[in-house]
């Protein structure tokens, strides 16, 4: 299957600000919930992908372990995030996408609103994450960063 994403907008046909039964029309029941109480957030599971809301808003689409990246194609700009090892240079050389350096192994593209786990200078380390987040979630990224460098 293909993701198509759109920066600080979604994926697909889910966007984000979408109630958790508006995707749940789109993608099916859910295989798992989970609430996080510290951020005060919902978190489902569809497939491998994770959707995370906030005040029944969707904020956040998340891509990790569970999700199988060699069957399936998460693409932005006609480029296939996360299937070439050179992804991470690919779009830091893009300006619009406007990235943060990699610290710990996390790198935000802020100009997009996304963020990628599992990575040292350039190339793969730990298990990958991709998360897309809207635009209201911009700020928490840029703390997310600047708390890694600590």
């Amino acid at each position: 299957m293909e993701y198509i994403f759109k920066p600080f907008k979604g994926i697909n046909e889910i966007n984000f600000g979408m109630s958790q039964r508006d995707v749940e029309v789109l993608e099916g029941e859910t295989n798992n919930i989970k609430e996080n109480s510290v951020y005060r957030e919902i978190i489902e599971t569809r497939n491998g992908v994770l959707y995370i809301y906030r005040n029944n808003k969707l904020i956040e689409i998340k891509f990790n372990e569970s999700f199988d990246f060699d069957k399936n194609s998460i693409i932005w700009n006609n480029i296939k995030v996360f299937n070439d090892l050179k992804t991470i240079e690919i779009l830091s050389n893009i300006p619009e996408t406007k990235h943060s350096e990699i610290v710990r192994g996390v790198i935000v593209f802020h100009g997009i609103g996304a963020c990628f786990s599992g990575f040292k200078k350039m190339k793969l380390i730990i298990e990958k994450e991709l998360i897309f987040y809207s635009i209201e979630r911009m700020r928490f990224y840029e703390i997310r960063v600047d708390k890694n460098k600590l």
